[in-house]
């Protein structure tokens, strides 16, 4: 009995062991899974705000044509035209809202914050609005032009803040080409918006998660 009382002793804290090994790795797998997905969605979206301001063939063609001028709507500010990006202040803790604009031609590979490609019958222009935002249920949100359902990119997102690297001189803009400041969009003119040159992008997690802070150069611009 005294060896049959010691076996049970042993095989129950064998099984102990066993379910505390197999909680730690289901724990370690879901923060890998986690971790790459959000490695996979802050690398859509660094790709997307580089792209900003990006349109077909500039030695024949010209920025403002390419961007037009668009009238603000209830969803989406105003955009002049050669405009690449623009904001939308949060306000009573809701997190900011950030559009880029480009042009792709179809077949070039350039794909918009949906992951989705020009797919047009070849040598056709799109210009694409890619609205980047986080939703009442902590998701990082995309939408492409304007009034198309938004997509889900990243869950366990709480708030995301931006910023813009602005040269604030209109006069030596295109000898510099250096940011002089960086401004919320409320903090944005209308005209400053045509010589953002950066954009610097937070995402909070939420559960105590790490922040991601990210300075993206807007390819197109520098």
């Amino acid at each position: 009995m005294v060896a049959v009382a010691i076996g049970l002793l042993v095989v129950s804290a064998g099984i102990g062991v066993f379910v505390n090994l197999k909680a730690t790795y289901r724990s370690q797998d879901s923060q890998s899974q986690l971790q790459e997905a959000q490695r996979m969605a802050v690398q859509m979206v660094r790709t997307v705000v580089q792209a900003a301001g990006y349109y077909i063939d500039p030695a024949r063609n010209a920025r403002m044509d390419a961007l037009p001028a668009r009238a603000a709507t209830a969803s989406v500010p105003k955009f002049s035209a050669g405009q690449a990006v623009a904001g939308k202040a949060g306000t009573g803790g809701a997190g900011d809202t950030l559009y880029v604009r480009f042009q792709t031609l179809s077949g070039d590979g350039l794909f918009n914050c949906k992951g989705d490609t020009n797919t047009s019958p070849a040598g056709t222009a799109r210009l694409y609005l890619n609205t980047l935002s986080v939703n009442a249920s902590n998701e990082l949100v995309c939408e492409v032009d304007d009034g198309e359902a938004a997509q889900p990119i990243l869950g366990n997102v709480r708030r995301m803040a931006v910023s813009y690297g602005v040269h604030e001189s209109a006069s030596t803009f295109d000898v510099a080409r250096n940011v002089s400041r960086y401004k919320t969009a409320a903090q944005m003119s209308d005209e400053e918006w045509l010589r953002v040159l950066t954009v610097r992008i937070e995402l909070t997690f939420v559960d105590g998660q790490r922040t991601w802070v990210q300075v993206i150069n807007l390819a197109n611009f520098v």
